[in-house]
């Protein structure tokens, strides 16, 4: 058993307070065998060349689940950016590519709405998919 592989399918479904943060869960080390996973970590930063790219979150694992997610507090204006880690007792994975944004507004108003689709900011099947796996 080696080094778990790196998560994939890294999603972040925004909502206007708070965001949920959605990844596949690792099945296999870099040798392609496969692997125990005992944390999860969550990194954020504020900036796109990720200088102040910090942990802000472990998540201890046993879960079978075949997605795993977590819920952080966004401000909205600051839309941080995302990657996730791997651990078991060999080390720890490279980092995840960075998150999906997905923005699922809390709006009602079908103008905004359709604006937003066309922005790409919005997907509802993505966001689905994302949320429900």
């Amino acid at each position: 058993m080696g080094v778990p592989k790196q998560p994939k399918q890294v999603y972040v479904v925004r909502r206007s307070l708070f965001s949920i943060i959605k990844w596949d869960r690792v099945l296999k080390d870099i040798n392609e065998e496969d692997v125990s996973i005992t944390k999860y970590r969550i990194y954020r930063a504020y900036n796109s060349n990720l200088s102040d790219l910090e942990i802000i979150q472990e998540i201890d694992t046993l879960d079978n689940d075949n997605q795993i997610d977590t819920m952080t507090i966004d401000f909205p204006a600051t839309f941080p950016y995302y990657k996730i880690s791997a651990v078991n007792d060999l080390g720890e994975s490279d980092l995840s590519d960075e998150a999906t944004n997905i923005y699922f507004p809390d709006i009602e108003d079908k103008k905004d709405k359709e604006e937003i689709e066309k922005l790409g900011l919005y997907d509802k099947s993505k966001y689905d998919e994302a949320l429900f796996g």
